[in-house]
């Protein structure tokens, strides 16, 4: 099973990343690029994060708290590579 991490792409998300680096990197091992090419083909299991640009997006009219909107536990353990357990975190 693959674990993916999905943050905003913003300056706030990647400091708190780089601030925590060793144990993200310990963690979660691949970033944005090399996650994008195994989206294409998901052939393992990784673990990584992926930044991700919320186009149209309006700043002034969303609340700054944390969301856990598109949190989907799966019902049963799986080894299959192809299935990935994805929390986002950041505004809806």
């Amino acid at each position: 099973m693959s674990r993916l991490l999905v943050l905003p792409e913003d300056r706030t998300a990647r400091r708190r990343v780089a601030q925590h680096e060793a144990t993200f990197r310990a963690a979660l091992p691949m970033r944005t690029a090399a996650v994008r090419r195994w989206l294409r083909h998901p052939d393992h299991a990784i673990a990584g994060i992926l930044f991700l640009t919320n186009v149209g997006q309006d700043d002034n009219r969303r609340s700054r708290r944390p969301s856990r909107r598109g949190w989907r536990p799966l019902r049963k353990r799986d080894s299959d590579p192809r299935k990935v357990r994805v929390l986002v975190i950041g505004r809806p």
